[in-house]
């Protein structure tokens, strides 16, 4: 009986035994796959960083791509409104020395009409 003992001893020992390596196997498989799985995430992250920040330096241009289009736009405008206001000047030049001259011909007309009644 006592050999009976020992051998079943003996035999949950080595089952024992048995189950501890299969649970180390697994153990270190899980391990490597979790190591795996951590290496993935960081390069999907890099990934990821990487992609952002192609889209924020693009974003980035467009603004600046932008920001030289109202630059271009304004100047055009202060362009247009300098010829828009030379325009008005010359607008109004031509008025004021038509009306000179239209008030020196009237000037002339009544000079010449007071000799031409001095001289009759």
């Amino acid at each position: 009986l006592e050999k009976e003992c020992a051998a079943q001893i003996g035999s949950l020992k080595d089952e024992h035994r048995r189950q501890q390596r299969l649970f180390a196997d697994e153990r270190n498989k899980i391990a490597r796959a979790n190591h795996e799985l951590h290496g993935l995430i960081a390069a999907l992250e890099d990934q990821v960083d990487r992609l952002s920040g192609h889209r924020v330096s693009g974003l980035m241009a467009q603004v600046e791509q932008q920001g030289e289009q109202i630059q271009r736009l304004s100047q055009r405008r202060t362009l247009n409104q300098r010829t828009v206001s030379d325009a008005n000047l010359a607008d109004r030049r031509a008025k004021m020395y038509k009306e000179r001259a239209e008030t020196a011909e009237a000037q002339l007309l009544s000079y010449a009409a007071q000799n031409l009644d001095d001289d009759a």
